[in-house]
């Protein structure tokens, strides 16, 4: 495909979002957020959590939300701060990286060119591809297809790739599949069979981005501009990793852990199909709507129904061709989190019902916020998010042991020591503090009421402590005891 080709198809498809825009009137209306904790505690209520007190404890300067409602963009509301250092307000029209969720879009454009007949999702990639060939993994391996580097099943691993500074060269997509400077990374090979595992991966959008760069003959935020960008309005979103002035301007800066400025406000991203997207959350709205719309058979000018049907049907895991999916036996949803350094973000919405929601945020701090955020959303709906656990009693013995410090590299998680008949632990990693500590079972506790992070006590031989561990999911850190 040609670039005349794709200014036909943005063209055909601008046009049609241009009418369904002008239909609705977005309200810009404060948007209330019930957050809600992962765990419920039996008889042990945490009642409302205000966003206010929760983007203080997770050190996130700015939030910014777009609600949608039987597939319409209904609301948005943005909070705090885009720069804490001049006091810049975070407005709905703020930027932030959309991380991962670049991916979603990357798979619509893959599939627009899948539908167009210059892809084909069951075809060996290698036949594709011409200045670069996936490794095969061993013979009589099944191949790498598009569909399995869309579904995260092509075998390849997952590469973490860190934000360049700002001011260095970045490496092409070609530079970071060989291996090769700019690139940090040693050259992309496969893990397992093709075809065989869920394994999420980085490493697949990378090929992606060749692959469609070698297709279309255009520069990967180019043929995104005119693919899906254009197409679906999403005017205040880019793919370039230089940002023109005018969305410089809005752009939010990222900030860590500590609440510290990033060095040169942010990480440019060479994997710019896995993580390289700049978007608002009424943009990544637009989005979303446009693939509520094709899967019910309300517009037609993206892909197929029926294609769009297909990625949105479970490949392996809770992954359909391109798109994140809600687990077996909740109401069917499409969605995808994104995590880049100093930005944390994440959209879901439902096939059906076109009810959906956007969050965004400019710290590390919002890999804890922002499912705070959503499961507040999605409990309110009956969609089935919060676990729900009891707490036992606290031996108050056992529970004095464990009074002292521990030192997590240049944190140190202080004072847990009991008091009323309860269990405390303070520390500046996860908050501020004291928080109180629920017993799930000997040695393991739940801090409360904070994102359902778990404590575990390791213990030596001797029985004494010895170290600690906190994990949320496939978060975690460890700490050992100090002056032990």
């Amino acid at each position: 495909m040609r670039r005349r080709d794709l200014l036909r198809l943005a063209s055909a498809a601008g046009a049609y979002f241009t009418m369904q825009e002008a239909r609705a009137e977005i309200g810009r209306t404060p948007i209330e957020v019930r957050l809600k904790p992962a765990v419920e505690v039996i008889g042990r209520p945490a009642g409302r959590l205000a966003l206010a007190d929760r983007m203080a404890f997770y050190k996130t300067p700015a939030v910014s939300v777009a609600l949608m409602e039987g597939g319409r963009l209904a609301a948005t509301s943005a909070s705090g701060y885009a720069d804490v250092s001049n006091q810049r307000r975070a407005l709905p029209d703020t930027l932030f990286q959309a991380a991962s969720i670049s991916k979603s879009l990357t798979a619509l454009a893959a599939l627009r060119l899948v539908a167009n007949g210059q892809l084909a999702l069951d075809l060996d990639v290698n036949q594709q591809l011409r200045s670069w060939q996936v490794p095969e993994y061993g013979g009589g391996a099944e191949p790498v297809t598009l569909r399995r580097l869309l579904s995260h099943s092509a075998g390849l691993g997952h590469n973490y790739f860190p934000g360049s500074d700002v001011g260095k060269p970045l490496p092409t997509a070609l530079q970071i599949l060989r291996g090769e400077a700019p690139a940090t990374n040693g050259p992309i090979k496969p893990l397992g069979e093709p075809g065989k595992a869920f394994r999420y991966s980085n490493d697949s959008y990378v090929v992606i981005q060749l692959l469609l760069e070698e297709t279309t003959c255009l520069p990967f935020p180019v043929l995104m501009r005119e693919l899906v960008l254009n197409p679906l309005g999403m005017k205040q979103s880019t793919f370039s990793q230089s940002l023109p002035a005018g969305l410089l301007a809005k752009a939010a800066t990222g900030y860590s852990w500590e609440a510290q400025a990033l060095k040169g406000r942010w990480g440019l991203h060479a994997d710019m199909a896995g993580g390289g997207l700049w978007s608002t959350p009424s943009d990544i709205a637009r989005f979303a709507i446009a693939v509520h719309q094709t899967y019910r058979g309300e517009r037609s000018d993206l892909i197929p129904r029926s294609l769009m049907h297909e990625a949105l049907t479970r490949q392996i895991g809770n992954w359909g061709v391109g798109f994140g999916l809600s687990p077996a036996g909740q109401p069917a949803r499409f969605r995808q989190t994104g995590s880049n350094e100093g930005f944390q973000c994440a959209y879901e919405m439902a096939c059906e019902g076109g009810d959906g929601i956007v969050v965004m945020t400019n710290a590390v701090g919002g890999v804890l916020l922002v499912p705070e955020i959503l499961r507040g959303f999605t409990t309110e709906r009956g969609w089935g998010d919060q676990e729900t656990l009891s707490a036992r009693g606290l031996d108050l013995a056992a529970a004095g042991s464990l009074s002292g410090d521990y030192s997590i590299g240049d944190y140190r998680i202080a004072s847990i020591h009991s008091e009323g008949g309860k269990l405390f632990v303070a520390t500046p990693f996860f908050g501020a503090g004291p928080l109180e500590l629920l017993p799930l079972a000997e040695d393991r506790f739940l801090i409360w009421p904070t994102h359902a992070v778990e404590l575990q006590i390791h213990r030596a031989l001797n029985g004494g402590v010895e170290k600690l561990s906190m994990r949320r999911g496939v978060f975690g850190v460890e700490g050992a005891r100090v002056g032990f």
